[in-house]
C-alpha cells in the first residue's frame, strides 16, 4: 500500500519542521548564563570532597555548579552534551576516589520516582568561580 501526502498535509509537515527548527536556534543562541562564563579565581583543580558538597545545579547541557559547604563554587564543564544537567534530574556515581569527585569520572542521571537511568556524564575539571557569581 502506497502513501502519499496531499499538498495540504505536505504544507504543514513542513511548517512544523520549520518551527522546530527556529526553536532549535533560539535555545542555541541564547545567552548563558554567568555562572557558565565567569572568570576563574583560581587554577582548575581535577578533584573536588564529594563529602563538603552543599549542592549541585545544571546550568547548560554542558556546565554543572558544584557549592561546597562555606560557600565556594566550582564549575565543571562536562565532557559533551548533557540535557539532564539542566532538567535538575538527581545523579549517581560510583566512587572509586574514595571522597572525591574527579575529572573523567561518571555520573549517571536518574528518574527519582521509577529509579530508571536517565543517561550519563564524564566530568572535567573543577574551576573555581566568584562565590557571589549568580547561578541563573
Amino acid at each position: 500500500m502506497k502513501t502519499f501526502l496531499t499538498p495540504l498535509a505536505a504544507a504543514a509537515t513542513l511548517a512544523m519542521t520549520a518551527c522546530a527548527t527556529d526553536g532549535q536556534t533560539e535555545r542555541a543562541n541564547a545567552p548563558l548564563p554567568a555562572a557558565a562564563t565567569a572568570d576563574a579565581i583560581g587554577a582548575p583543580v581535577g578533584c573536588i570532597n564529594s563529602g563538603l558538597i552543599a549542592s549541585t545545579k545544571g546550568i547548560t547541557r554542558n556546565h554543572m555548579m558544584f557549592e561546597m559547604k562555606g560557600g565556594r563554587l566550582y564549575r565543571n564543564e562536562l565532557s559533551g552534551s548533557c540535557p539532564n544537567a539542566v532538567r535538575g534530574d538527581p545523579y549517581r556515581y560510583v566512587n572509586p576516589q574514595g571522597t572525591s569527585l574527579c575529572r573523567g569520572q561518571i555520573i549517571t542521571y536518574f528518574d527519582a520516582s521509577s529509579g530508571m537511568d536517565m543517561g550519563s556524564c564524564v566530568l572535567g575539571d573543577f574551576t573555581p568561580i566568584p562565590e557571589d557569581t549568580p547561578l541563573k
